[in-house]
């Protein structure tokens, strides 16, 4: 992979092989960037001369840079499901992670723009016994993040509580266990 900066805020982009163009994860900007194999060569040399001359340093930058002026607006919905679990009044309880879940809301709406009505936490200090972060309204958060999703849509889920593990049976692990979430009744429901 090739690594590019990003032409508004320099950001390290990782440009995937083959690819034109990539948009900046943080500022949105799209940077150009062509093809180094296609630039012109430049002679090495002046014409009649017998000695060699070391190429001069390229005149084409492989990066070619968006126009100038504000990005363009982002396309697409923006949409995220946040859960923090603390297993309060339990031998598993956590610190923070109700806090997490806060950090994460903020940054999401203060840094990348997330409309807070497109955004469901799921924590114990809901009242909304459906914003509880139980196995069920875990399950359906997800089907309404996912819902009616299009190419250009930003997803996001984050979860901070305990995880763990249960045996495979189809093979597609190779330590032979998938990795699980615990939701705050996970003790009760399969």
């Amino acid at each position: 992979m090739l690594l590019v900066n990003c032409s508004n805020c320099h950001t390290p982009l990782q440009l995937p092989p083959g690819a034109r163009s990539i948009r900046c994860a943080i500022c949105h900007r799209v940077t150009l960037v062509a093809d180094p194999r296609l630039a012109p060569q430049l002679p090495y040399s002046a014409a009649g001369s017998n000695h060699y001359q070391p190429p001069p340093p390229p005149v084409i930058s492989p990066y070619n840079h968006a126009p100038p002026g504000l990005p363009p607006s982002p396309h697409g919905r923006k949409r995220a499901v946040i859960c923090g679990v603390s297993y309060k009044y339990s031998r598993y309880e956590l610190r923070g992670c109700i806090n997490d879940a806060k950090c994460m809301k903020y940054l999401l709406v203060s840094r990348f723009k997330f409309p807070e009505s497109s955004i469901i936490m799921l924590t114990e200090e809901e009242t909304d016994p459906y914003k509880l972060p139980i196995k069920h309204n875990i399950k359906m958060a997800l089907y309404w993040l996912v819902q009616g999703c299009q190419p250009g849509d930003s997803l996001v889920f984050h979860y901070s509580g305990h995880g763990s593990q249960q045996r495979n049976y189809t093979g597609d692990e190779v330590d032979g266990y998938d990795e699980t979430l615990c939701p705050s009744d996970f003790e009760t429901k399969e």
